[in-house]
């Protein structure tokens, strides 16, 4: 079994059973969430980043489309 990883992003790489038990694994350990879709496998990590977002009193801020206010400097 072969785990590729990079930032972000996991690329698993075996024969069926190494996948399924990898896999299997994973999820215990890092409560991940599987969706089967037509150009493979998604595994995402939504529960594990909503308990941060529940610790921190986070989980009802308002989505912003920039992660911060920008203010710029006029031209004088």
């Amino acid at each position: 079994m072969i785990v590729a990883l990079y930032v972000d992003d996991m690329n698993p790489i075996g024969n069926l059973k190494e996948l399924e038990k990898t896999v299997s694994h994973l999820k215990s350990e890092l409560d991940l969430k599987l969706e089967h879709c037509v150009d493979g496998i998604l595994v995402n990590q939504s529960n594990c980043t909503m308990k941060v977002l529940r610790h921190f009193n986070e989980d009802r801020a308002k989505p912003s489309s920039t992660p911060m206010v920008i203010h710029t400097l006029d031209a004088a």
